[in-house]
Formats: C-alpha cells, structure tokens, sequence
C-alpha cells in the first residue's frame, strides 16, 4: 500500500510537470491518496519545488467529480452523479487548453504558459520559426543567411548605416561604367536614376585603401563567421515570438502532446476514461477486460 501511495505521488508530480510543459497546467485539478494537487497562479506557491501547485489532504473527489447526468430522477429533478472509479486510484478534473486538447484533439494554449522546453519541441516540428525568421530576415537558416550576405551589395553590410541604406555602391574604379554597376547589381534604369543621387559608398571611408580592405573582407566572408550572428538572431527570434504571438494553434503537434499524455498513465499501471467533458478517472490495467 505504501509502494502503491509512493507510485501515486510520483505520478502526480510527472503529470503536473507534464501538463506545465505544455502550458496545459492552468484550471486543472488531480486527485490521488485523499489528496488534491491543483493549479495555483501563485508563482510563490509550491508543491516538493514545483511552482504554481496547490496542495491538499484530505479531499475527497467524489464531490468534486460529480456532475449533472443526462437522466433526471422520477420528480423530473437533476441528478448529480459521479461516473468516477470508486477506487479513485488517479482523477482529474480540468477547463482551458487541456479540456480542448481531450476533448476535441486541439492544442490551443496560451504562449506564456508553455515552457522553454515545450517551445524547443514545437520550433523543431513546426514552421513557425522558419516562418517567422523567413519574414524577418529573408532567411530561415544558417545556409539561407550567409548566402543572402553574400548576394546583397557591399553597401548593405558597410560599418555605418546598418539601418539605413543611404549610400550607393557605385565606385568608378571598380565598374567601367555606370550601366555595367546596374547590370552587376540587378537594377533597372529606375532604381539607378535613384541611386545616382545617392553618396558613393567607397565616401564613408578616410581612404580609398581602407575601403578596398573592407570591400575584400566582406566578399571573403566564411560561413563560420556568419554563424555567430545568425544564431544570435535565431535566440532573439524565438523570444520575441513567444512574447507576442499570444494565444496559438497548433494542430501540428497535438497528437503527441496526447499521446505523451496517455503514456504517462501506461506507465504506472493505469488506463483512463472520461467522466464527464471536464473530468476522467483512471483504473488498474490489470482489471481491464
């Protein structure tokens, strides 16, 4: 009985860290050995080091877990019933993202709720990343990036104005003529009628000598050298889309999320079936017929 309890606890802890993975913890409640483990939105409030649970002894489910059932009684009054296993070996009861995902397959949780973890797994098996990166930067890889860097002109990648792309990068010493600078670059006549009003590029610099040195180390780039600052845009990348994407859909991974989910039961002996829409109950899988 004491093993039994231990197993209990221990699967309680792994399904809370689960569902805390998946920002599927909010406005979900466990029960198992008398006890009651819920969400709590409290950061301070903590369960064996695990933030945001609630902890209670001596609960008994059966009142949480009754619900209104279909029939209603000979005086035409509602019934209240509990459909849980009078074992209450694991229940649950729960609302919100993980409602949607067992009842209807659908993973629609909040973004400030998944953990980095959890983010890891969706930006490697989805394309919203890729998506977001491609939109941004022109790039969703290291590859993508480096060979952009390399097709773009030298004046878009010149130590002064990153932002801002003021200069041209006409040089009448590099080109024979202005025609074969358009032609070079991919201009039309129009962007080149443009361009010709701009500063030539090669100006920025105290010497023509300096800007040859600049000239050359930009078309000498390695890829080794790119990497560092690609992946300090992927790192940058990820956090400003987890700060503003807000709530979000992802079909894409909503199978396993489940399928984790079911094996954490599998696990410890267990198989589970739903109560009510909010509510599921779990029984030995030895007794399974």
């Amino acid at each position: 009985m004491k093993k039994k309890k231990e197993q209990m606890e221990k699967m309680s802890l792994e399904m809370i860290k689960f569902l805390q993975k998946w920002g599927l913890w909010r406005d979900v409640s466990i029960f198992t050995n008398g006890n009651r483990y819920s969400y709590s939105s409290d950061n301070e409030k903590k369960y064996k080091g695990i933030p945001n649970v609630s902890f209670e002894q001596d609960v008994d489910p059966e009142e949480t877990m009754k619900g209104i059932a279909s029939q209603k009684d000979e005086n035409g009054k509602l019934i209240w019933k509990s459909f849980a296993n009078p074992e209450h070996i694991f229940d649950m009861v729960y609302e919100g993202s993980l409602s949607l995902l067992l009842r209807y397959g659908d993973y629609e949780p909040n973004q400030r709720d998944i953990s980095l973890d959890g983010w890891d797994y969706i930006f490697e098996h989805t394309d919203l990343l890729t998506d977001y990166l491609l939109d941004k930067f022109g790039a969703s890889s290291l590859q993508e990036f480096y060979d952009n860097v390399k097709n773009m002109s030298f004046m878009e990648y010149s130590e002064k104005d990153r932002e801002e792309c003021i200069y041209s990068g006409w040089d009448p010493l590099v080109f024979d003529t202005w025609e074969e600078y358009l032609e070079i670059n991919g201009l039309s006549e129009a962007e080149g009628n443009d361009e010709a009003k701009l500063t030539p590029l090669n100006e920025l610099y105290d010497t023509y000598a300096r800007y040859i040195e600049e000239y050359e180390n930009f078309e000498n780039m390695d890829i080794e050298e790119i990497k560092p600052i690609w992946e300090s845009i992927v790192e940058d990348s990820k956090k400003e889309f987890i700060r503003d994407c807000g709530a979000i859909y992802l079909p894409e991974v909503a199978g396993h999320i489940k399928e984790e989910f079911s094996d954490i039961f599998e696990r410890y002996g267990l198989w589970y079936e739903y109560c009510f829409d909010w509510s599921l109950t779990s029984y030995s899988i030895s007794s399974k017929s």
